[in-house]
């Protein structure tokens, strides 16, 4: 029994010889499985292996994929058609390892033996349903096609990786520059809804005061700067009005998107594109607001007394603050309805243009074009309003709460929420959501 035993062994040492390898790729494959280790003569080609294969001594390294390539060694003695079949059965059989000689491309490795040749057939079947599927993928829209020039003779569409579509195309609603297509942006503008619908009341309220106070600073900042370039009004009101809205309502705006607030003005898009997908309730929405609206005027009206027990304003540069508040409290009230209307709409385009950017440069920038477009036309925001009108209050200005909610806030407030939830969630969601899907079925119905 003890000398059947040694031949079987000497017999697979004999077949592990053959399997010899002096490459760095078989010596590190030792961690894939049970490893064997047989002492034997040098390697013929162990003058080229990597020095981490050479200090071995002659130690030969023997994987499942080697014992593969040896199965293999041993087909080659029969006939081409059953060596083929044999290797078949052999990629068949391991087919985690088929692809360990197949890729390789070193020269250190054995090129002499026919395992090298053989070991590809699995390797390249899934290679082929690879590509396949690739260009499956990528096969080049109709409306991509690029025409020749006059004068050059036509030639076939450009290949799908030397094209690129047009920003914003169905088929391709990629991120360029660091800015998210349209499409991509509805999308996240509807995760921002569904994140805020599903957030708990009293976060939502101290975020809400967060909201309030960050506005209440750009508004600070505004009313120190340009409201009070009186003499600038006279001689060049069109560069005060820009520097009255460039420098300060952005700011604030700038603080609720990166640090994370409830702005109520914001939300009159973002909510309604949540509850248009189902992925909000209409309890959820109203809930928002109605928590989102408290929070905000309860943050600005605090910050408003703390400017005011800082002295921050002197009695000259008060006289900015009080002619503002004064002015905004003697609209009409439909003078006040579509100026609040067309102001949110501004405000909502630049929150959707934040969202659709991701570095802190697109998200200001996104902000402060229409920020600074609303305040220098003289257009109202509720939040803003919230602080400058109590603030002119404190500081003088003749201007009762009454004249303060029915002149400015109510009318404003209608006005932001109309366009909010009309000219940007509800256009939106016709353009790159469900209602766009319903819309399109009723008009296929009459052909359009």
């Amino acid at each position: 029994m003890r000398g059947v035993t040694l031949a079987m062994a000497w017999r697979s040492v004999s077949q592990l010889r053959a399997a010899t390898v002096c490459s760095q790729d078989a010596a590190y494959a030792m961690g894939n499985s049970v490893q064997y280790l047989t002492r034997a003569a040098p390697c013929p080609q162990i003058a080229a292996c990597s020095p981490s294969v050479a200090g071995r001594d002659g130690m030969r390294v023997t994987t499942p994929a080697m014992v593969m390539w040896a199965q293999m060694q041993r087909h080659g003695n029969a006939g081409e058609a059953d060596r083929q079949q044999g290797h078949a059965r052999l990629c068949h059989k391991y087919p985690q390892h088929a692809s360990f000689w197949a890729t390789s491309s070193d020269n250190n490795k054995p090129e002499s033996s026919s395992c090298h040749i053989h070991m590809q057939p699995h390797y390249q079947q899934k290679q082929q349903q690879q590509q396949q599927q690739q260009q499956q993928h990528s096969a080049p829209d109709a409306s991509l096609t690029t025409a020749a020039p006059a004068g050059i003779a036509s030639s076939s569409p450009l290949p799908s990786s030397q094209v690129t579509p047009a920003l914003g195309s169905p088929n391709n609603p990629v991120n360029i520059s660091g800015v998210l297509s349209p499409q991509l942006a509805y999308s996240k503008a509807v995760e921002t809804g569904t994140y805020k619908a599903a957030t708990q009341p009293w976060k939502t309220f101290l975020l809400a005061n967060l909201a309030g106070i960050y506005v209440g600073f750009g508004s600070f900042l505004a009313l120190t700067v340009g409201a009070n370039l009186q003499e600038m009004a006279v001689s060049n009101p069109g560069l005060q009005k820009f520097l009255y809205g460039a420098i300060g309502l952005p700011a604030g705006l700038v603080m609720v998107l990166v640090c994370g607030a409830e702005l109520y003005t914001s939300n009159t898009a973002l909510m309604p594109v949540a509850f248009y997908e189902k992925k909000a309730s209409l309890q959820q929405l109203l809930q928002n607001w109605a928590i989102s609206y408290g929070g905000n005027f309860l943050g600005a009206l605090a910050l408003v007394g703390l400017v005011a027990a800082s002295g921050a304003f002197n009695e000259a540069a008060a006289v900015g603050p009080c002619a503002i508040a004064e002015y905004k409290c003697h609209h009409t009230w439909l003078q006040a309805l579509t100026r609040g209307m067309l102001c949110n709409w501004l405000v909502c385009i630049a929150v959707w243009q934040a969202n659709a950017a991701s570095t802190l440069g697109g998200k200001a920038i996104g902000v402060w074009l229409p920020i600074s477009a609303f305040v220098s036309m003289g257009l109202e925001h509720c939040v803003a309003n919230m602080f400058m009108i109590p603030c002119g209050m404190s500081l003088g200005a003749n201007i009762t709460t009454q004249e303060f909610l029915v002149n400015n806030l109510i009318p404003v407030t209608i006005g932001n929420t109309i366009s909010g939830v009309l000219f940007v969630g509800t256009a939106y969601s016709l353009a790159y959501g469900r209602l766009g899907d319903r819309a399109s079925k009723v008009f296929a119905k009459y052909g359009l």
